[in-house]
């Protein structure tokens, strides 16, 4: 490593390979017309442009799913039934939509070819049974305004007005909070005042345990629950060498989850691009996650 910041990380190869600059770009989003001071980039650029003409676009499996969590504290979702009831009339069919992708309505806490995915399982299902008690019908006073938080690296500026739409339809005013720390946003979000957060998550080895790991007692646990249980139970998991029996620990964590009405998984992305400028030598790119390409194969 030669040089490290808040902005960028330069390296240079120790056997082969060109030298690498990686560039973090926290709002997750770029103009195009910056994209010429690149060679690989994996964000979308928030337009098409002329200067995407000098890039193969590259399509590959690396499954992103969104989600909705609630805060406990939340003062107008204060019970159990009353999240349920919230969580389950959400319809995130136009933000999904508005992505311009082929975006799949998620049916489980795990994105589809993850290890633990259900294709059997339907999430909302299992909150609508939860809320079909809620006798508290005050929930959904129309005076009352609702705080929505965001993860502006998952939730890009352009797809905020559907994600908006979403909630109006239950609650018509709405003040949103955007958060930029990707490491404690879960805490950031628990000890504050808002009510909801939007947030996506992803797995780079397509193993559920990175899912389940928001609701470890860390940093990235959005609830604002300390469960010690159910953070043992998801710690242990990874004890479990054999696939069906650590598939098997999940669903029954999942199910747990399920019964708190806490979250809720939106949509899936199956699918993301990357752009490689042309000329440029990438060998095998995008058979698998971006993460784990070896960029020592990459020549000009």
């Amino acid at each position: 490593m030669i040089e490290s910041n808040n902005n960028q990380v330069k390296l240079e190869p120790i056997t082969k390979g060109l030298p690498i600059t990686f560039y973090l770009i926290k709002t997750n989003k770029i103009d195009p017309e910056k994209l010429d001071q690149y060679d690989i980039v994996t964000i979308d650029p928030i337009s098409e442009s002329r200067e995407m003409d000098g890039f193969n676009r590259i399509k590959m499996f690396d499954p992103v799913q969104f989600f909705i969590g609630i805060n406990s504290n939340s003062s107008l979702l204060k019970t159990k039934t009353d999240r349920c009831k919230f969580l389950s009339d959400l319809d995130p069919k136009n933000v999904m939509a508005s992505y311009n992708a082929d975006g799949i309505e998620a049916n489980d806490l795990i994105p589809a070819g993850t290890l633990g995915y259900s294709q059997d399982e339907n999430f909302n299902n299992e909150l609508k049974k939860l809320s079909i008690h809620s006798a508290n019908q005050k929930f959904f006073a129309n005076d009352k305004t609702f705080c929505l938080a965001y993860l502006i690296v998952s939730v890009q500026g352009k797809y905020i007005k559907e994600n908006l739409n979403m909630i109006k339809n239950i609650y018509p005013t709405i003040q949103t909070m955007p958060i930029e720390n990707v490491k404690k946003y879960g805490k950031e979000f628990a000890s504050g005042k808002c009510d909801a957060i939007l947030f996506a998550w992803k797995s780079n080895y397509l193993d559920g345990y990175e899912f389940l790991t928001m609701f470890e007692n860390s940093d990235a646990n959005f609830t604002g629950i300390n469960d010690k249980s159910l953070a043992n139970k998801i710690i242990k998991s990874q004890d479990i060498a054999n696939p069906k029996v650590r598939y098997s620990a999940y669903r029954k964590i999942i199910s747990q989850i399920s019964n708190m009405c806490i979250v809720r998984p939106l949509f899936t992305l199956p699918s993301k691009n990357i752009y490689v400028r042309k000329g440029l030598k990438t060998p095998q790119i995008g058979l698998n996650s971006i993460e784990h390409y070896y960029l020592g194969n990459v020549s000009r």
